[in-house]
């Protein structure tokens, strides 16, 4: 049984007063018990339990306030309450199997990468928004999304809170943008990863397209003070998307476990495809052959083709690096998705396709 003295309990219930504050204000106590309590010796699965409890009732204190307010309305904020406590158990359980050492360095390391976070990102502001999702949609859809790739990646998401938005949110890891998610715009479209293509002109690139064929889906238009970005449809009918980065370049990190490595087209014909786009973006070929295709930017190998195979869906996929494949897939199963091809030695490393819990396709190597 794990004691602490008189002086130690008294430093540690002050501690926790100033974190229930916090936690009644905007959330992140944690920032301080977590590491009082490991300064005070505690095991961390122990740290994290005491932590959560804390929490628990500062948090959970505010709401009731806030609620008698007027401010939150329970009910509607039920199914999201839900899973966000089937996501919490599933990371109680997670925690309890990783071992004590491994958690003792990760915790002040994830702390810190944490506060320099909220301490240096903007403001987000505090406006009255119109709703564009519903809580229940939300809930069933954008909810279990952050919940897989949280426990898959190690992603942690931060929903972008403005009207326009729309229901949109970024992915990061280690306090850097990794991707992007957000509610379907087009209810008759499946889930899907989309593919970005950083240009310095989003009007002259759609242009480039509508000339070589392709066609115009979303005329390009400003995204606030971010970028430029429009959807192209090149002349198979294969989605891309194009981005005229301005205060957001894209993704921060890359080509290392938990990000972005790779995008592969799967195409009906190849030729037609390797036409547009190196006419289009501009993008030259290492490997030119009636098998494949690698395209390059000023020398460097960026993304690849290929002839879709039987029952394969012509389109862009995505790719994200893990550390071990196999234990990627296995996580991915566990967590409610799907294995679509199970791991197996490529030409470039062990990789998988596997879908998360709503359909969307993604591959990883490693």
């Amino acid at each position: 049984m794990f004691e602490l003295a008189a002086d130690t309990v008294a430093l540690l219930a002050l501690a926790a007063f100033f974190a229930g504050i916090i936690d009644s204000i905007a959330g992140g106590g944690g920032l301080i018990t977590i590491p009082a309590l490991l300064l005070a010796g505690m095991p961390p699965v122990e740290t994290l339990g005491t932590n959560k409890l804390q929490g628990l009732f500062g948090s959970g204190s505010a709401t009731i306030a806030y609620a008698g307010k007027g401010h939150v309305d329970l009910r509607r904020q039920l199914p999201a309450a839900t899973f966000a406590l089937i996501g919490s158990a599933l990371g109680a359980i997670a925690a309890t199997v990783v071992p004590a050492e491994i958690m003792q360095a990760a915790l002040p390391v994830l702390l810190i990468a944490i506060a320099l976070y909220f301490a240096l990102k903007p403001n987000m502001g505090d406006v009255d928004r119109t709703e564009r999702i519903s809580p229940f949609l939300f809930g069933l859809t954008v909810v279990p999304a952050i919940g897989f790739y949280d426990g898959l990646f190690g992603w942690k998401a931060e929903m972008v809170p403005t009207e326009e938005a729309g229901g949109y949110g970024m992915f990061t890891l280690h306090g850097k943008l990794v991707a992007g998610l957000g509610p379907l715009m087009d209810p008759a479209m499946p889930p899907a990863w989309s593919v970005y293509v950083s240009v310095t002109d989003a009007g002259a690139t759609a242009a480039k397209a509508s000339a070589a064929g392709g066609q115009v889906v979303v005329a390009p238009m400003d995204i606030f003070e971010s970028g430029r970005m429009a959807v192209l449809q090149d002349p198979l009918a294969t989605f891309v998307s194009i981005w005229q980065p301005k205060e957001h370049i894209g993704a921060q990190l890359v080509n290392e476990p938990g990000t972005f490595v790779w995008n592969e087209l799967a195409t009906t014909d190849l030729a037609r495809s390797k036409a547009f786009y190196t006419t289009v973006f501009g993008w030259g070929l290492s490997e030119d052959t009636e098998e494949a295709a690698a395209f390059t930017v000023d020398g460097n190998v960026v993304c690849g083709a290929h002839p879709a195979r039987e029952g394969e869906f012509p389109a862009w996929s995505v790719w994200f690096a893990v550390a071990d494949c196999d234990a990627a897939a296995a996580r991915a199963t566990e967590l409610g998705g799907a294995l679509l091809m199970p791991p197996n030695d490529m030409d470039f490393g062990r990789a998988a396709l596997v879908a998360d819990p709503h359909g969307a396709v993604f591959g990883i190597n490693g």
